[in-house]
């Protein structure tokens, strides 16, 4: 009875060629026909790995096989079926259950010896190409090239060297798309959502990525992994490589991305490809932390993400209980522990627009009191001499031990060059370059000296909180103004008192200062470049309260 054969064919992806299909279909058809076997069928599978199960080709000649349309599969080779040990393994049991053989044009009738040899080959094979090619990928980017791909806001760079070949990794500024991604993250810097930022690209049928519509997720994507708009460090000029790996999950045959320590990413800086200049990638950066901060300080939910629909939401607590006040009508706020829990018995509501007109009203008229802000002044001024004194001493100090060790460590080189063994001074040299770099750390670890506070801040302060106010009136300045307001508030507590209520406002001491101390601008921003003080909320100031 003569045998119905069926060949299998397959190309890498490395190949990159149809010709190597039609060379392993013609050797196996003079294999059949020099066995007298029947062809029946054949199967391809065009530029894919043998690492991947994931081959319709290959998959539907396991299917064809159990159903036993045939008696023999002819391949090439063992690796053409797969490169993967377990998978040839089990692709071999699976053919000798149904009864059928398999032969190779190379290695003739497989059996398990070849299986476990072939396999092994194979496995080492494509662990060796995997070396060699992360080998050749980091050296590539420690030269500030490309380690493969294309992100948005670039292009492949075609140089062509003398001999004629082209440079590889090359990638220059598409200035088109530059100023979209400096848009972006202006916008997101002055408090616009990434929903939004990516309705109004979309309403102005501005291409995303790929051609594609701009969402959420393309403008954030995730920080941890460096995704998204705002997280892509090339923009700062930055090129970060080796960030993830990517495991294949043996149950789906799907590869899984898996972070690496930082420790073992490799990050060059390329300022020709920087397109966002270093004091807005910081800004956005502080913004974002404070966004991931204030998630998981108050739910694991996305909602808590979102962009407050009102001035004061979130900010607002109940003085009776401490949970927070939301709407509870559409022009009232109330107690949300009262109403939902009924353990607070304060059920006296306020309207919206009355507590934050009080509110704006206490940012510009009370919060910084002359009386308040002189006190924190000269509390500020000693504490600020103390600190600038004990950390100029420090760095002084730390500065001549530095430049007393480079001495030591130079003299031991004059000593070499004169005619001293090296391995005599090897220990010596090693501890000198040792305290060298101790001495190095702890002078970047001296924390800058506070900045001195202008003796008109209270003033200035004034005025620009006025400008804010202004500003939410306007619909273009709406949203910075807003986020810029919110940033001043550490809370605003509602507390009972004689069948009213009492709004106490808790001032942010740090951003309070920084916008007293930020340089005029002809527009009021949400945030700016200016000086940054971290200090204890509140502290030094008197909760501003006044009466509804």
């Amino acid at each position: 009875m003569t045998k119905r054969a069926v060949i299998y064919a397959r190309y890498s992806s490395d190949l990159q060629s149809d010709a190597s299909i039609e060379d392993q279909v013609r050797l196996a058809k003079r294999l059949i026909t020099d066995q007298n076997m029947e062809l029946t069928q054949t199967y391809t599978d065009h530029g894919i790995s043998g690492a991947t199960l994931l081959r319709p080709g290959y998959q539907q000649l396991l299917t064809d096989a159990r159903s036993g349309m045939f008696d023999v599969v002819v391949a090439e080779s063992i690796d053409r079926l797969s490169r993967d040990q377990e998978h040839i393994a089990a692709f071999h049991k699976a053919m000798n259950f149904a009864g059928i053989s398999v032969i190779t044009t190379s290695e003739g009738a497989i059996n398990e010896l070849h299986i476990g040899l072939k396999g092994t080959m194979s496995a080492l094979y494509l662990k060796d190409l995997a070396d060699k090619t992360r080998r050749g990928l980091e050296g590539r980017v420690r030269k500030g090239k490309s380690g493969g791909g294309i992100c948005y806001g670039y292009q492949v760079d075609h140089k062509r060297y003398e001999d004629g070949s082209i440079a590889r990794g090359d990638r220059r500024i598409i200035e088109t798309e530059a100023q979209i991604i400096r848009r972006i993250f202006e916008e997101y810097n002055s408090g616009r959502s990434p929903k939004s930022i990516a309705h109004r690209l979309n309403r102005e049928d501005i291409p995303g990525p790929n051609s594609g519509k701009w969402g959420p997720s393309t403008i954030y994507g995730n920080w941890r992994r460096g995704t998204g708009i705002l997280n892509n460090e090339l923009y700062a000029g930055r090129i970060v490589w080796n960030r993830q790996r990517y495991i294949k999950d043996p149950s789906s045959g799907k590869r899984q991305a898996r972070l690496n320590p930082e420790h073992q990413w490799v990050t060059e800086e390329v300022p020709s490809l920087q397109i966002i200049h270093d004091a807005l990638w910081r800004s956005v950066k502080e913004k974002q932390l404070l966004t991931r901060r204030s998630i998981e300080r108050n739910s694991d939910r996305i909602e808590v993400a979102r962009r407050p629909k009102y001035l004061l939401s979130g900010l607002l607590r109940c003085g009776s209980c401490g949970g927070g006040y939301s709407k509870v009508s559409k022009h009232h706020y109330g107690c949300s522990t009262a109403r939902n829990k009924a353990t607070c018995d304060n059920l006296l509501v306020i309207r919206r627009d009355t507590v934050e007109r009080l509110v704006l009203e206490g940012l510009k008229g009370h919060l910084m009191q002359p009386a308040a802000y002189q006190a924190f002044v000269d509390e500020f001024t000693r504490e600020y001499n103390a600190k600038v004194n004990q950390s100029e001493v420090l760095n002084v100090s730390l500065k001549a031990d530095l430049q007393r060790t480079k001495s030591e460590i130079q003299k031991l080189i004059e000593a070499i060059k004169a005619g001293v063994p090296g391995d005599t001074l090897k220990d010596e040299m090693q501890s000198l370059q040792d305290r060298q770099k101790r001495i190095e750390e702890d002078l970047s670890a001296v924390p800058p000296p506070a900045p001195r506070l202008h003796p008109n801040l209270a003033a200035i302060y004034k005025e620009k909180i006025t400008n804010l106010v202004q500003a939410l009136n306007d619909p273009n300045t709406l949203v910075e103004a807003n986020t810029a307001i919110r940033q001043l508030i550490e809370r605003v507590q509602l507390v009972s008192e004689n069948g009213g209520l009492k709004i106490e406002l808790y001032g942010e001491l740090a951003a309070l200062l920084k916008l007293g101390t930020e340089p005029k601008k002809k527009h009021p921003q949400a945030e700016s470049e200016g000086v940054q003080i971290t200090m204890v909320a509140g502290a030094g100031f008197e909760p501003a309260t006044f009466r509804l």
